[in-house]
C-alpha cells in the first residue's frame, strides 16, 4: 500500500520521552491514529499509542513469547530470525488498511523496536530515537514504576539498555537519511528548536511565526547534572550501556554534554572518580548507583533510597489490599 507522505516510527524504549515527541508529533501534522490508548496514572497526559497497533504487537508477543507484554525495560529482545520465520499468519491490519488521511502517518509503541526490521520492510518508513542517558532512565523508571521488580537486579535494566540501543544503532547506521536521533534532555524543552529539526526531517508544512506544541511539564520530565566525574564513574560500572549511549549520542541532534558539578560537590566527585579509577578488586555497581544519582540530581529531586522507600510503600499498600480482598473473598466462599 502507499502511505500519505513517508510515514514515521517513534524508536525507543519505556522512559525515554517517547511519549511527549509522539504528543508533539501529533500538534505538528502527524496523524498517530484515530483510537489512542487513553491516559492513566503512569501517563497522565496520555501514552499516544494507537490501540490497534499496541493490540497488534501484543499479539505477536504473546504468539511468540506467550505474554502480551513482553516489553519491559529488563526484557531481552527477540531475535529478528525467529520472527521472521514465524510471521506469516501474522497480518498486520493497521499496515494493510486503506488510509484515508492526508497527514502524515506515525505511530509510538515501545514494543516496536523488537519488530523494528519487518516493520520498516512493511511501511519504508522514517524513525526518530529520542535518547536518554542510562541513569536518567533508571532515574525515571524510580521515579514511575510502582513495583520492586526493577530495584531486584538493577544492572538487568542496564543490561536491556545496552541490547535495546544497539539494536536501534544498527537501524540508524544503515539508514542514516532515515534516522533522526535527538538527546530528549535538551530536545523537549526547546519547542522551536525541535520543530525546525522536524520540519526538515519529515518535510513538514513551515511552522510561521507560531505553532501550537503541547505543555511540556519540566516536573514530569526532570533532568540530572550529569557531570564528567559523574559519567566517567558510570561508563566504569557498566561499560556496555554507556558505550551504547556514547554511540548514539554522536549521531544525535541536540547533543549530550556532560554539565558543570556543582561547586560544593567537585571535590567529592573528583575523588569518587579517582577511587573507582584505582580500585583493584571488581566493583558491586548497584552499591554505587545510589551515590551517583545523589552527586547528580539538584537540591529539589529526591534521590535514590527516598524513591526506593515510596515505591516499597506503594507496594505495600497494594499487598495489603489484595490481602484485604483475598479474605473477604475466602470468608464469603466458606458461608457459600
Amino acid at each position: 500500500m502507499k502511505f500519505p507522505g513517508t510515514p514515521v516510527i517513534v524508536l525507543s524504549m519505556g522512559r525515554s520521552g517517547t511519549s511527549y515527541l509522539a504528543s508533539f508529533l501529533g500538534s505538528n501534522g502527524v496523524d498517530l491514529g484515530s483510537n489512542l490508548i487513553p491516559p492513566s496514572a503512569e501517563n497522565p497526559r496520555g501514552y499516544f499509542e494507537d490501540s490497534e497497533i499496541v493490540a497488534f504487537h501484543q499479539g505477536l508477543l504473546r504468539r511468540l513469547r506467550a505474554t502480551p507484554d513482553w516489553d519491559s525495560m529488563t526484557g531481552e529482545l527477540l531475535a529478528h530470525a525467529e520472527l521472521n520465520g514465524r510471521r506469516k499468519g501474522m497480518g498486520a491490519p493497521h499496515f494493510g488498511a486503506p488510509c484515508e488521511t492526508r497527514r502524515p502517518l506515525g505511530w509510538k509503541d515501545p514494543r516496536t523496536v523488537h519488530f523494528i526490521r519487518s516493520a520498516l520492510a512493511l511501511t519504508g518508513s522514517k524513525v526518530i530515537v529520542p535518547l536518554r542517558h542510562p541513569l536518567e532512565i533508571l532515574y525515571s523508571y524510580l521515579k514511575r514504576v510502582a513495583t520492586i521488580d526493577t530495584l531486584i537486579d538493577v544492572k538487568q535494566i542496564f543490561r536491556a539498555y545496552a541490547e535495546y540501543h544497539e539494536s536501534i544503532l544498527a537501524i540508524v547506521r544503515e539508514r542514516p537519511r532515515r534516522s533522526l536521533v535527538i538527546y530528549a534532555q535538551n530536545a523537549l524543552p526547546n519547542p522551536q528548536g525541535l520543530r525546525a529539526a522536524l520540519e526538515q526531517f519529515l518535510d513538514l508544512a513551515p511552522a510561521g511565526p507560531r505553532f501550537d506544541a503541547p505543555a511540556f511539564e519540566k516536573s514530569e520530565f526532570t533532568r540530572l547534572c550529569i557531570h564528567g566525574d559523574a559519567a566517567e564513574i558510570f561508563a566504569t560500572l557498566l561499560p556496555e550501556a554507556a558505550a551504547a549511549f556514547d554511540k548514539l549520542n554522536r549521531f544525535s541532534h541536540f547533543r549530550f554534554s556532560p554539565c558543570d558539578a556543582p561547586a560544593d560537590l567537585r571535590d567529592r566527585s573528583s575523588h569518587l572518580a579517582a577511587a573507582v579509577r584505582a580500585a583493584g578488586s571488581p566493583i558491586v555497581a548497584e552499591t554505587w548507583l545510589p551515590l551517583l544519582i545523589d552527586l547528580c540530581r539538584s537540591g529539589e529531586l529526591p534521590g535514590y533510597f527516598p524513591l526506593q522507600a515510596a515505591i516499597l510503600t506503594r507496594h505495600a499498600e497494594a499487598g495489603r489490599f489484595w490481602k484485604a480482598q483475598s479474605e473477604a473473598l475466602a470468608k464469603e466462599w466458606d458461608r457459600t
